[in-house]
């Protein structure tokens, strides 16, 4: 079956958008009074760029009429203005990176509710082979996501307005010329970047699964280490780590290769765009317009319609410029999403198996009272049912309290698979299983084949699954041990 393709397309949107209304989960959530300081801090920016921009003008005109005194003030006044971009910009850099924190922690939580809810954490690592590296996309990916799209998201809303702006200015001072010029020149950059773009985010997405299959096999065998020891199983692992590297480097090799073109255009966008200006402003000056000024005011005039049509022209490349961050949003947005619906769509189903449950005040002192019943139950593996592989079928079983059975046979003949379907963990293929108790740990424990031991305290661990939050002096004081 052909892989799916992930690109920077509407299914990309829509995925986006179920992330960006778990950013913005209410109209007066923190997120969204961050975005709105974010913003004003973006439109406070370029109202003083644009006077920044133009004190080299002034200082032309200053030093062409060898004004002592209107140097010192303009100097006095270019110093205040560039203090007050320098505040500006170290603000809008804090209020983003708060913003990424915000954002990243409430999209983490929206997929911890859905992930560790009943067995979904079961179901999606073991049971469903379409979600990879489900861990790697709620630690790496919604970081990188959230990252980027805190960088570029102000800057993008704002752009349309600065854009209507400077083009206005640089009508006033070119002529028509100068922005059709200008938007001629992003059209055709924007088409380029598109076709450009598309093989980057697909590759992005394959990168990001086998970052996570890399990884997972170092910790797999860290985890495994002594038992690795005894086997003296180093060769063989080695053997797989370099596959699994080979895999990981064959598909970032075609990325860089992939990205290529695409920096070559972004680069030559802005590269190119730098001289564009001086191209549109040759019209006006070698036709005569201004032929009637002086020396100094003609180099002050240059200097000034130069920098608002390259501020145009710069208002175009940032957008090409984000093409790099567009692609990691792209890319990681679509496992996100996959993540997301998957786990979604497991919380709103049926219970995996067929198991008929219903929880009854029966108690352990009443011996010999049946907790499970199995009627012609059959089960085969989940992930080879399609194939027809039955572990066993036709089983008819009765569990009583206080009657102690032994299942033994075979390895593989299906011993532990009889306990994940009663435990509900498999499905069952054919007939059902009665329980007269809920599955709480208070009324039915079930013993794992291998231990599982939580990261926690010595108190966390013995009365492990029963957890109690850390109190808010207790997680102070981790912070603390933990620096």
């Amino acid at each position: 079956m052909a892989r799916k393709g992930y690109y920077f397309d509407l299914a990309f949107f829509s995925k986006f958008c179920k992330d960006l209304k778990i950013m913005f989960p209410r109209w007066n959530s923190g997120t969204v009074f961050l975005f709105a300081c974010l913003l004003c801090l973006v439109l406070l920016e370029q109202f003083v760029v644009y006077y920044v921009g133009l004190l080299a003008s002034e200082f032309y005109q200053v030093f062409g009429n060898k004004d002592w005194n209107g140097f010192k003030r303009h100097l006095i006044y270019s110093v205040t203005l560039i203090v007050s971009i320098a505040f500006i910009v170290s603000t809008k850099k804090f209020v983003s990176s708060e913003f990424y924190v915000t954002s990243r922690h409430l999209i983490t939580k929206r997929l911890h509710s859905s992930y560790f809810a009943d067995i979904n954490y079961y179901k999606l690592n073991i049971l469903d082979n379409n979600i990879d590296n489900v861990d790697q996309r709620i630690t790496q990916d919604v970081s990188k996501m959230c990252n980027s799209f805190s960088l570029i998201i102000a800057d993008l809303l704002v752009s349309p307005f600065t854009i209507v702006y400077y083009t206005y200015t640089t009508w006033t001072s070119t002529g028509f010329i100068g922005p059709i010029c200008v938007f001629a020149f992003f059209v055709i950059s924007s088409v380029i970047n598109k076709f450009l773009m598309s093989p980057v985010v697909q590759l992005v997405f394959s990168q990001e699964r086998l970052e996570g299959d890399f990884r997972f096999q170092h910790v797999q065998f860290r985890s495994s280490c002594e038992s690795a020891a005894f086997l003296r199983c180093g060769q063989a692992e080695l053997k797989k780590a370099n596959e699994k590297l080979l895999q990981l480097v064959h598909v970032q090799h075609r990325l860089v290769f992939s990205q290529f073109p695409l920096n070559f255009s972004v680069y030559m966008a802005a590269y190119f765009g730098s001289i564009l200006s001086y191209v549109i402003l040759a019209i006006p000056v070698f036709s005569g317009v201004y032929d009637h000024l002086s020396p100094a005011d003609l180099s002050a005039l240059i200097s000034e319609n130069a920098f608002v049509t390259i501020y145009l022209i710069s208002c175009f490349t940032r957008l090409i410029d984000m093409a790099p961050e567009v692609t990691d949003i792209a890319g990681t947005a679509h496992r996100i999403g996959q993540l997301l619906e998957q786990a979604d769509s497991l919380s709103d189903s049926e219970e995996l198996c067929d198991t008929k449950t219903s929880v009854s005040s029966i108690g352990f002192s009443h011996s010999g009272a049946t907790v499970y019943m199995l009627d012609n139950v059959s089960v085969s593996p989940p992930t080879n049912s399609a194939n027809g592989q039955v572990l066993f079928e036709g089983l008819n079983l009765k569990l009583e309290i206080g009657v102690n059975i032994l299942i033994s046979g075979d390895s593989g003949c299906g011993k532990s698979s009889l306990l994940r379907a009663l435990d509900g963990l498999w499905p069952v293929t054919e007939g059902s299983i009665d329980c007269s108790l809920s599955r709480s740990s208070s009324e039915i424990f079930f013993l794992p084949q291998k231990s599982y031991l939580t990261n926690g305290s010595l108190r966390q661990q013995i009365t492990f699954p029963d957890y109690e939050e850390l109190s808010s002096t207790t997680f102070y004081l981790q912070e603390k041990f933990n620096e």
